[in-house]
């Protein structure tokens, strides 16, 4: 159930990232000529924030993605002694 949901998460920041952080610097730079140094400083630093909010977003459904894979893999290697344990345990 991770892998899918995080391919989903990861799916939706990548979005986040194309739609909001580039073009919010693509109207920052077609309204640069209306908006003051100060201005321009104060929207770039909240784009920097955004981008980097997303990045962490990013990273963090990659580790799900990667935990969810690895524990997949590692209850199929063990498969039968899981069954075997708990059907030992049951009896």
């Amino acid at each position: 159930m991770l892998i899918p949901l995080s391919g989903i998460g990861l799916l939706g920041t990548m979005v986040t990232d194309k739609y909001q952080v580039e073009h919010a610097r693509t109207f920052l730079e077609i309204d640069s000529k209306k908006l003051t140094e100060k201005e321009i400083r104060e929207q770039t630093k909240e784009i920097d924030n955004l981008e980097k909010s997303v990045k962490r977003q990013q990273i963090l459904m990659i580790g799900i993605a990667t935990i969810g894979f690895i524990s997949g893999i590692s209850l199929l290697r063990h498969k039968k002694r899981i069954i075997k344990n708990t059907l030992h345990n049951n009896v």
